[in-house]
């Protein structure tokens, strides 16, 4: 079994130089010249041991490469940050997070628009008249498109445009980053974990790996909880098959919580980089990036064709919220 880190030793050792470092961070950023370094590069300059002692790299793990989506050596260290806290508290959807896109569903089905599902769309042709939309069920002709492909697929190419989208939004497309930030869903038979904790830190031997843990007992009667995976773990954890991924998760539990803590029953890993309809979790401020190529994405590449989605949200990157923010405003445009 690991050692557990008090509040005592994790606020004085971990939060209070991590904070710190932070504050440190902004500072630089405005006065920085020249040109934009990594985020570890320019944490390296500041405090070089803020990437090897385990009090701050924790948190530079499950909040920075989190929240931010890309890994420290990936991130903007100018503008990884720049993005805004949504007010109101945070929410979890007990069944899942295909709760909004149900609801949007029969709020659209009630309004008489029709839904098609199961169709992949490979050619999206735009001009001064209206814009076709070419799939392998047929074609869709209309007065104007709200296109919502996620960054990854744009990046990819998997959808042609035509005539290609501007030069402005195609450089914008290629310099934000798209993370990896998987979880892996753990059903066990019985909780033997403190049911009332809502999250369990560990500090993983990989950084990143499985160091996050949500306990779905503090909300529902399911024995379940959820590892997350970010930086170059999200990544990493992708390449490994099931029976790796258990493996490293019952490593990681039985340090936790003690060797007698047995293996989940049944294991999910969302790997949002091989989902070819995602091609990654969501976008993050890239080295060599800013909030400006999120403003340029959320401006409309002609009278009748937009883009939206969370990676056209300068204030709300990232998020549900800002990628359903994003479509209202798009919706706005085109109407």
């Amino acid at each position: 079994r690991g050692q557990d880190v008090t509040d005592a030793q994790f606020g004085s050792a971990g939060d209070g130089k991590f904070q710190a470092l932070l504050q440190k961070l902004t500072r630089w950023s405005e006065n920085h010249t020249g040109a934009d370094p990594s985020l570890a590069e320019a944490i390296g300059q500041l405090d070089r041991s803020a990437l090897s002692n385990p009090y701050t790299l924790y948190p530079l793990s499950t909040d920075t490469e989190f929240d931010a989506g890309g890994p420290l050596e990936q991130l903007s260290a100018l503008h990884w940050a720049e993005d805004e806290k949504f007010p109101g508290r945070d929410v979890i959807f007990p069944q899942g997070y295909d709760a909004l896109p149900r609801w949007l569903a029969q709020q659209a089905t009630d309004a008489g628009v029709r839904i098609e599902l199961n169709t992949v769309a490979h050619r999206i042709a735009h001009d001064a008249a209206g814009v076709r939309v070419y799939t392998h069920q047929g074609e869709y002709a209309a007065q104007a498109l709200v296109c919502t492909l996620p960054l990854g697929v744009l990046q990819a190419g998997r959808v042609v445009f035509d005539p290609p989208l501007p030069a402005q939004h195609r450089a914008a497309i290629q310099k934000l980053g798209v993370g990896r930030v998987n979880k892996v869903f753990c059903h066990f038979d019985t909780t033997f974990w403190p049911s009332a904790v809502q999250y369990f830190g560990y500090h993983a031997p990989v950084r990143g790996l499985l160091a996050y843990w949500l306990n779905y007992r503090t909300f529902s009667t399911i024995p379940c909880l959820v590892g997350i995976c970010s930086g170059n773990a999200g990544a990493a954890i992708e390449r490994m098959t099931d029976a790796q991924i258990q493996a490293e998760v019952t490593a990681a539990l039985r340090t936790m919580f003690g060797s007698n803590t047995p293996p989940p029953k049944a294991i999910l890993c969302t790997r949002w980089g091989a989902d070819p309809f995602a091609l990654g979790s969501y976008s993050f401020a890239a080295q060599g990036s800013s909030a400006s190529d999120y403003a340029q994405l959320a401006q409309p590449v002609s009278r009748r064709l937009v883009l939206a989605g969370e990676h056209t949200s300068a204030s709300y990157r990232a998020t549900v919220h800002g990628a359903y923010l994003a479509g209202l405003e798009a919706a706005r445009r085109v109407a």
